[in-house]
């Protein structure tokens, strides 16, 4: 499930959260976003991990 999250007044991040377990933070490079970690969002929870990816800002 993916929701946003306020850091400043106008700057908001979008993260996706799934999975319950020991937690396994991605983070993109340019010029992806968090669609580049699309196989890992459906197999890391099935191995009892939770997938959090993050979308830096201008992307």
């Amino acid at each position: 499930m993916g929701y946003y999250v306020k850091t400043k007044k106008g700057i908001n991040l979008y993260v996706e959260d799934t999975g319950s377990g020991k937690p396994v933070l991605l983070i993109h490079c340019w010029p992806v976003n968090h669609k580049m970690f699309e196989y890992q969002l459906n197999v890391l929870p099935l191995h009892g991990f939770r997938f959090i990816a993050i979308d830096l800002r201008g992307f």
